[in-house]
């Protein structure tokens, strides 16, 4: 009851079991591995004196095996290591092979790797902005991001995070976004740094399956921040927004000196400038 206890209170539990005494090979790989990653994983030791032992038969365990357990969306799996040789390197790889894919929440204060595999940086970031006000409809995403995440394992990792949260509404103003709209979700790609938006209407699993089956075979066009065209444009100092930007600076006709600057919220001094920029042009 105690060993259910642990495994059912955490994600992913790896459970050896082995015979009392710390001069066995395999339990010291075991210990070795644990001490290695017990940051990420919990690691459980159950020690029994025969292979008749109840806790064995419960578990389907011999002496000197190992199990994981895991939880993968709301289903709970569990596989055993399978190498006849316990040394710490195959222990891991097995480990790592083995682990549910990642999925993690976000919050704002560390990044998505942080305290991940440094190959994990080339890949790319699927991010869901959740309304964590509704919990249930929370729950169940996560619940399919969880369950989808292996179909992508070692090409996309899945975050999420609380699109509810002010340090947000800034990004998605920029974006374009409706916040009233969520979930919403992006896909980044960090060799290129193109972002992608689904825009689909409902997410489901799959329909994230073939967002990120779109973005894998190349078929999605890059999201672009962009700004509405303004209404009246007739200044001698125009406007120019993504949509207009080739009509008017690939202008044949004119030459075109263009200013580029970030709004007051974000630099002051290019606000300043652009006042003496507009004063300058009606002068001239």
């Amino acid at each position: 009851e105690e060993l259910e206890k642990e495994i059912k209170d955490h994600k992913v539990s790896i459970v050896g079991f082995f015979q009392p005494g710390d001069e066995q090979k395999e339990r010291g790989s075991f210990r070795r591995t644990a001490g290695q990653l017990f940051t990420e994983y919990q690691f459980i030791e159950v020690i029994v004196d025969n292979d008749e032992a109840e806790v064995l038969q419960a578990q389907d365990a011999d002496l000197g095996t190992i199990k994981m357990f895991k939880v993968v969306g709301d289903e709970r799996q569990s596989v055993f290591y399978e190498n006849e040789v316990i040394s710490r390197r195959r222990l891991t790889n097995w480990i790592d092979k083995n682990v549910p894919w990642f999925v993690r929440e976000l919050n704002g204060s560390h990044s998505v790797f942080s305290n991940e595999k440094e190959n994990y940086r080339s890949l790319a970031v699927l991010t869901m902005y959740l309304d964590y006000e509704n919990e249930e409809k929370k729950h169940n995403l996560i619940s399919t991001l969880e369950t989808i995440a292996e179909s992508f394992r070692e090409r996309i990792v899945f975050t999420y995070m609380d699109g509810n949260t002010e340090r947000y509404s800034d990004i998605f103003e920029r974006w374009g976004i409706d916040s009233s709209t969520l979930p919403v979700m992006m896909l980044s790609d960090p060799t290129r740094e193109d972002m992608y938006k689904y825009e689909g209407d409902e997410i489901n699993e799959i329909a994230i399956g073939e967002f990120c089956n779109a973005f894998l075979n190349h078929e999605l066009k890059p999201f672009v921040i962009k700004q509405t065209i303004p209404e009246n444009n007739d200044s001698k100092v125009k406007t120019v927004v993504h949509d207009t930007w080739r009509s008017i600076v690939h202008d044949p006709s004119s030459d075109v000196v263009v200013f580029f600057y970030l709004p007051l919220s974000v630099c002051s001094h290019c606000v300043k400038f652009l006042e003496l920029y507009e004063k300058i042009v009606e002068d001239i």
